[in-house]
């Protein structure tokens, strides 16, 4: 009430927007992306508050655009557990959908570039052959994205 918010969608938007912009900016400091999925986590665990969430810009968004590119902290190696718990929670936050907002498909569309290029790779396809460097990256892909989908 002192700062003028009077009903708990604002405050949960500007609680969420913190802490997304907190994924993509400090990417790299390990403590403050824990504590921010943490709270994203809690906040999604309740039913009342995931359907909460379900109303906000920013969470469509994040269920539309949910890759490396949107939030660089995925991409920062030795975070696996902060990559899988994303996930876990914006899942939990798709799966609470009632209302169609969000698509499942829509939701996995960010993994199609990903595993297209597992497939080239595994069927040989991929510029410069299966070895070295690339068989590097496809395993670290391949690991990536079972984290994601689990």
């Amino acid at each position: 009430e002192r700062v003028g918010i009077t009903d708990h969608v604002t405050v949960m938007d500007v609680i969420i927007n913190k802490t997304m912009s907190n994924l993509k900016v400090w990417a790299h400091h390990g403590e403050i992306v824990e504590k921010s999925l943490s709270l994203f986590q809690e906040l999604a665990s309740g039913y009342s508050s995931s359907k909460t969430l379900l109303k906000l810009n920013v969470i469509i968004l994040a269920l539309q655009h949910h890759g490396p590119s949107q939030l660089p902290f995925l991409t920062v190696s030795g975070n696996p557990r902060n990559r899988t718990s994303f996930y876990m929670t914006l899942t939990r936050i798709l799966l609470m959908d009632d209302n169609g907002v969000m698509d499942f498909e829509a939701y996995m569309s960010p993994f199609v570039p990903v595993l297209q290029h597992l497939n080239a790779f595994f069927n040989n396809q991929m510029p410069g052959g299966t070895e070295g460097p690339a068989r590097e990256e496809a395993k670290s892909l391949v690991t990536g994205v079972l984290r994601d989908l689990r």
